[in-house]
């Protein structure tokens, strides 16, 4: 009889989960009850409307409200991602320890860097929605979200938002097995929206100003 031959079974790449810039598939996330009023007009309201906290990012509920009869639509916010327009509602965060990340394409995406990647979005003309996954985990502190529409003539807003809920939920998330390596995107950024000149994205992201 032959001898039987045993071929070894290279085992599957995994990766750190901290190395991930895609909402992780392996992982069931905690529900954290996160709720803010971002920036509200007479037409337009914005708010986070809850979280769901990973071991080492967190995915922001983002909800754009538009008032029947408005001049712009709520979908017209976040249509066009990942790529971004110059229509496009911006959205920018920025750790306690000072560094920042923006909705906008064409972020840094060295390790010590955050990325924000759009992971949903949809809606109609009065109510549109957008789920962002944010990594690595905030740090202890606050975290500032910075909203602007220059499309529409909206100015920066800014709220602050405490991080404990969210790392208390992100150290409760339900790991299933190990992270593979994930594929993202790199899109290329359109025309640039019209910003403040001397706002927080113009002081965060110059390559934004025209």
């Amino acid at each position: 009889m032959g001898e039987s031959v045993l071929t070894e079974q290279q085992p599957q790449q995994t990766i750190p989960e901290h190395q991930t810039q895609l909402r992780p598939t392996n992982e069931i996330p905690t529900a954290v009850a996160v709720q803010a009023i971002l920036l509200r007009t007479d037409d337009i309201a914005v708010a986070i409307a809850g979280a769901r906290a990973y071991r080492h990012g967190v995915e922001l509920h983002f909800q754009l409200h538009s008032r029947p009869g408005a001049r712009c639509t709520a979908l017209s916010a976040f249509a066009g991602y990942p790529g971004g327009t110059k229509d496009q509602f911006l959205i920018g965060l920025e750790f306690a320890d000072g560094r920042t990340v923006t909705n906008w394409p064409g972020d840094p995406t060295d390790p010590d860097t955050p990325t924000l990647m759009a992971s949903a979005s949809g809606g109609s003309t009065l109510l549109a929605t957008a789920n962002y996954y944010l990594t690595p985990l905030p740090p202890p502190g606050r975290l500032s979200v910075i909203g602007t529409w220059p499309a529409q003539q909206i100015a920066e807003h800014r709220i602050e938002l405490d991080t404990d809920a969210i790392r208390h939920g992100a150290a409760t998330s339900t790991v299933l097995w190990p992270q593979q390596p994930d594929t993202p995107s790199t899109p290329q950024p359109t025309t640039p929206p019209a910003i403040e000149p001397d706002g927080w994205f113009a002081r965060t992201r110059p390559s934004l100003i025209a």
